[in-house]
């Protein structure tokens, strides 16, 4: 369940990169805020 809301999210992500404004799908604190749920993004902050 979560690998699938995070390859939603990293396609919506590459829309608005591509087209250059939000796709609605999600909203983030920032533009270009990396697509990834906040489960498997632990180990990417701790760097």
């Amino acid at each position: 369940k979560d690998i699938l809301a995070e390859e939603i999210e990293h396609e919506s992500w590459f829309l608005e990169l591509i087209y250059g404004r939000p796709s609605g799908h999600m909203r983030r604190k920032y533009s270009g805020e990396r697509p990834h749920t906040r489960k498997h993004s632990r180990a990417l902050d701790m760097a």
